[in-house]
């Protein structure tokens, strides 16, 4: 009888170590935030970046999928690639990808006149600079919207120097984009298939 009930008993525990094993894998989707955040944090060698010098001004014309002419403050015209994203390579053949390069130019485009902070990680004296823009008052900068449409893709080594909270979004927001196969991702997946 002891023996019978020992072994109920462990056939249970066993059962119920495989159904908590189960229910912790359906979310695991639920956890990738701690480990994005883990990998942006170890990656950034366990600290904070420092704040990057932002620019105020004017995006005046959109150039290509990914840089723009923003005049400053003073009137001063920069030439700023955004730096930490791939577009859509610029010699490309495949229509779909030029329709979307061109659809990411508009919606730049769209955004002239408006005001915007140019947080930058590079500049020199000829008015060019390399950095990441923030449209008004959006905390969360340009490229949040766009690697989540599928527009651009984000560049690891190219995003260090952004707050980890904002790395740990972008690369959350990349995944969602490969997920959903939205834009570059969706050419992507109609490429490869027959």
């Amino acid at each position: 009888m002891f023996l019978a009930l020992h072994r109920l008993m462990k056939a249970a525990t066993v059962a119920l170590l495989l159904a908590a094993g189960w229910w912790l894998w359906t979310k695991r989707e639920a956890a990738r935030p701690l480990v994005d955040y883990y990998q942006v944090w170890e990656a950034a060698g366990y600290r904070e970046p420092e704040p990057l010098p932002r620019l105020k001004g004017v995006i005046t014309r959109a150039v290509a999928d990914n840089s723009v002419y923003l005049r400053d403050d003073r009137g001063r015209v920069w030439a700023v690639g955004l730096t930490g994203f791939f577009g859509v390579e610029p010699a490309t053949r495949d229509p779909r990808l030029r329709r979307l390069a061109a659809e990411s130019r508009t919606n730049l485009h769209s955004l002239a006149g408006q005001p915007v902070e140019l947080a930058f990680t590079q500049t020199n004296v000829n008015r060019t600079a390399l950095g990441y823009l923030y449209v008004g008052t959006n905390q969360f900068g340009l490229a949040e919207q766009f690697v989540e449409a599928g527009r651009w893709r984000a560049a690891p080594e190219g995003l260090r120097p952004l707050p980890l909270k904002e790395q740990v979004r972008l690369r959350a927001a990349e995944r969602s984009a490969r997920s959903n196969q939205r834009g570059l991702w969706h050419a992507e997946a109609a490429e490869s298939l027959p």
